[in-house]
């Protein structure tokens, strides 16, 4: 059984990161030994890593194995940051900038980023993977794809980004993939850049589930979301208000650490406080 423990967060989770660093100074030691008996407990309660018999007809032992933050590193996919485009500046992605960059997504929202700042960050991730090879990590990339297309649903239009934050999109538990929805419109397709990966996870006997994807409607963001400042960000953080309404369900991936059989999970900009009800 695994035990969800929900924090309220902010944009990118600092009061989640002081909640949780304050509540383990206090009883550290003791936490640790808990901690560490709960991910080999989460190991050892089932077989972990043999798939599912009901969705396999052989049983196949899983690619996939994860139950915490700090195990030794096998494998990881690392992101793409190609064809990165500028995402559209609407209302959620004006709550998760800084406002000395607002002119620039105003002006370059729609397009892609400056062919010398993808050429700087592609050789900088190029050799995060040598260096993760180097040390014996299998390295999996996503697909290339061309994020500058135009898309349309009924709710909303919108270009794509990148698949350079595989952590946002993808989530692993135990021997199982959850690949989250997000909540920026722009990220709606991000998920077509993995799909080859884990389609071949699936076959070769890991769980795979995809949580239920969002409309993004109107409805699902603040239009008014008062926000000029990262001091105005923390203090409506504090408050527990965030620019993503209950309208329905979205989160981020990069919202949940995982402690073997406890999940911590924050509230945030990307993340709706139904989700932590619906996880507990």
């Amino acid at each position: 059984m695994l035990r969800v423990r929900c924090v309220r967060g902010g944009s990118r989770g600092a009061e989640a990161v002081h909640y949780i660093g304050s509540m383990l100074r206090k009883g550290f030691g003791g936490w640790v030994q808990r901690t560490f008996q709960s991910t080999q407990a989460a190991a050892l309660s089932e077989k972990p890593c043999i798939a599912d018999e009901k969705t396999e007809i052989t049983p196949l032992e899983s690619p996939v194995c994860s139950y915490n933050e700090w195990d030794h590193l096998e494998e990881v996919i690392v992101g793409r940051p190609e064809n990165a485009n500028v995402p559209p500046f609407t209302v959620e992605v004006k709550a998760n900038t800084y406002e000395k960059y607002w002119q620039f997504y105003q002006k370059y929202g729609g397009q892609s980023f400056p062919p010398e700042h993808v050429k700087k960050a592609t050789a900088e991730i190029e050799e995060m993977c040598n260096i993760l090879r180097h040390e014996g990590v299998i390295v999996q990339r996503p697909d290339v794809i061309d994020w500058s297309v135009k898309y349309k649903t009924p709710d909303f239009e919108s270009t794509g980004m990148y698949a350079a934050m595989p952590r946002d999109i993808l989530l692993v538990v135990g021997n199982e993939i959850i690949e989250a929805p997000m909540a920026w419109r722009s990220r709606f397709f991000e998920y077509r850049a993995y799909r080859p990966l884990i389609k071949d996870y699936f076959r070769r006997g890991a769980k795979w589930t995809t949580a239920p994807k969002p409309t993004m409607a109107n409805e699902l963001y603040d239009q008014d979301y008062p926000i000029r400042t990262v001091e105005d960000r923390h203090k409506l953080a504090a408050m527990g208000k965030f620019v993503t309404t209950e309208f329905e369900p979205c989160f981020d991936a990069a919202d949940f650490m995982r402690a073997g059989r406890d999940i911590f999970a924050q509230r945030s900009q990307e993340k709706k406080s139904e989700v932590l009800v619906d996880c507990g």
